[in-house]
């Protein structure tokens, strides 16, 4: 979800639009790669590496969003989903996960989506 994010991001700042997306995106990418970094420490402790693609679905939302005509709309449609996924993955780790290390990650992830979400929802 990291990936997907930071490229969302990354986008909907090149396309311009209203400063309150703006600032979402940058909020948004710059937490996430901060996850991503926290996700990639991890795993390299564990011997785990996360793939710096993205990953099926995460394509073809991106594909979705990356030739959609109102892209600060779709953005944001498409970070609610993108939260909405990422909160229950990082809650149910955080919850039950096997491994206590990624399990740290995750409770720092869930805090993260929850910030995350009440924004996407002003």
């Amino acid at each position: 979800y990291d990936q997907l994010v930071v490229r969302a991001s990354e986008l909907v700042a090149q396309s311009g639009g209203d400063p309150a997306t703006l600032r979402l995106a940058a909020m948004l990418a710059e937490d996430h790669r901060g996850l991503a970094a926290q996700l990639s420490f991890a795993g390299r402790r564990l011997d785990l590496l996360p793939s710096a693609a993205l990953v099926s679905p995460h394509d073809g939302w991106f594909s979705s969003f990356e030739t959609a005509a109102d892209r600060p709309a779709a953005f944001r449609q498409l970070m609610r989903r993108v939260h909405q996924n990422s909160y229950a993955m990082h809650a149910a780790m955080a919850r039950s996960g096997s491994s206590p290390t990624l399990r740290a990650v995750a409770v720092n992830a869930v805090s993260a989506e929850r910030r995350h979400w009440a924004e996407l929802n002003r």
